[in-house]
């Protein structure tokens, strides 16, 4: 059985579905912005997905390894997986540039160019925040 939930600062149910066919279905009520939902077995498996705009969303994957379900042919989900993705390397270089921070303290020259790339970086993510304010304002929310 798979379960369908919102957060909305906890877990809440929305719908179960059994597998029937080979197949798990919800519906969901369409909207004009997509909102997150998430799907599993129980709430510590659940993946996000986003869903709402699109007639219909495919997932394929094992209901046993959640993490690693796709939405094949969603371009909302596959765009919000790239902003993760491109969050997740933001906070890797963060970190490394925070470490080059530690290790210069006593070098001013080495700090001051350390703490120049890290400025690098947060202007390109206040920048892409500016972007995505005009293009698309829930991934906005999302990367602030």
């Amino acid at each position: 059985m798979l379960r369908l939930f919102v957060f909305d600062g906890s877990f809440k149910e929305l719908q179960r579905a059994k597998l029937e066919n080979n197949v798990y279905v919800f519906k969901i009520e369409a909207s004009k912005e997509p909102r997150f939902y998430y799907v599993g077995q129980v709430e510590a498996n659940a993946v996000p997905l986003l869903a709402g705009t699109e007639l219909e969303l495919t997932l394929r994957g094992s209901c046993g390894m959640m993490k690693g379900v796709t939405m094949p042919g969603s371009k909302v989900n596959a765009e919000y997986n790239a902003l993760k993705a491109e969050m997740d390397r933001h906070k890797a270089q963060t970190a490394d540039f925070m470490r080059q921070l530690q290790r210069a303290a006593g070098d001013y020259t080495k700090f001051q160019s350390v703490n120049e790339e890290l400025k690098k970086l947060d202007d390109r993510r206040l920048a892409m925040l500016d972007s995505l304010k005009k293009v698309n304002p829930l991934f906005s929310r999302i990367l602030a």
